[in-house]
């Protein structure tokens, strides 16, 4: 058996994360996030996905104003 790992080819950075959660904040679509931040639109939907696991520590968010 062979296992063959990948790594992204262009990694989010810091800065990029921050923008992402500061403009889901603000009530941003996953669309204009990833026109804003020249990403196509799946991957600023994988990466919420990833953000909310491994970032946030949960299934659903609540932001309250």
């Amino acid at each position: 058996m062979t296992v063959i790992s990948s790594k992204a080819k262009n990694d989010y950075t810091a800065d990029e994360i921050e923008f992402i959660l500061r403009a889901k904040q603000n009530g941003m679509t996953d669309a204009s996030i990833a026109k804003q931040s020249g990403r196509t639109y799946w991957s600023v939907v994988y990466k919420w996905q990833d953000i909310k696991k491994n970032y946030l520590k949960e299934d659903k968010v609540t932001y309250v104003y």
